[in-house]
């Protein structure tokens, strides 16, 4: 992930003009977003302002994040503080023909 958060903004704007080019197939992105997008990704629920672009972009482009198992965070510093920051999301096309499929999130020895 991005981690200057005007470089995210740039990489959601690309985002944004893949879509034109991809309508009506199914698209999956994922990766690690260095970005939380809700409470639940943080043990303590603090979000930051870059948070809020991200949720934007998902949602103005029709996305929804895949469902997952396993471990709950994918990150972790030096001083113990934990996030999800690896996601994937796929649109809605994506999600109908593979209704059954989710993410495994590996434990991780941080």
């Amino acid at each position: 992930g991005l981690c200057v958060a005007s470089m995210r903004q740039e990489l959601w704007d690309d985002w944004t003009a893949a879509v034109e080019l991809v309508q009506g197939d199914a698209w999956l992105v994922g990766g690690d977003f260095n970005c939380v997008l809700t409470r639940n990704d943080k043990p303590n629920g603090v979000m930051d302002s870059t948070s809020i672009g991200f949720q934007q972009v998902i949602q103005s482009l029709g996305l929804n994040e895949y469902p997952s198992s396993g471990a709950k965070f994918t990150w972790q510093n030096g001083n113990g503080l934990m996030s999800k920051i690896d996601k994937f999301f796929g649109n809605a096309t994506l999600l109908d023909r593979f209704q059954l499929s989710v993410v495994l999130v590996l434990e991780c020895p941080f």
